[in-house]
């Protein structure tokens, strides 16, 4: 069994490839997001918004030995505030950085220390 961990799996391209993905029987998906659209026997939705830094760092990543492969795919981004630098919310700015760099970076380091 492979099992995949994919954030923003509830819209956009990550729904697509969740979809994708469960159709081969030999895959179980764990979505990461804030919304849920998808129901299905292999698929587990772990409620996570990217902005929460605190959340994000103690996200655990649920690794059994009854299963063969482990994937983390970090699909979930945000464009955030459009404008021009000068313009531009610092809070709006540091929220971007959050979603986009920081959180992809924390879950990234603790799946891999734990695989």
């Amino acid at each position: 069994m492979n099992k995949y961990y994919i954030t923003g799996a509830s819209s956009g391209i990550g729904l697509a490839l969740t979809n994708l993905l469960l159709e081969d029987e030999n895959n179980r998906v764990v979505g990461l997001s804030r919304n849920q659209s998808i129901t299905h026997r292999r698929y587990e939705h772990v409620f996570l918004d990217l902005s929460d830094l605190d959340s994000v760092s103690s996200f655990v990543f649920n690794i059994n030995e009854d299963e063969d492969s482990f994937y983390l795919i970090n699909n979930a981004g945000w464009l955030g505030e459009v404008g021009e630098f000068g313009e531009l919310n610092p809070n709006n700015i540091s929220r971007i950085m959050d979603v986009n760099l920081s959180a992809p970076s924390i879950l990234t380091n603790a799946f891999v220390k734990q695989v």
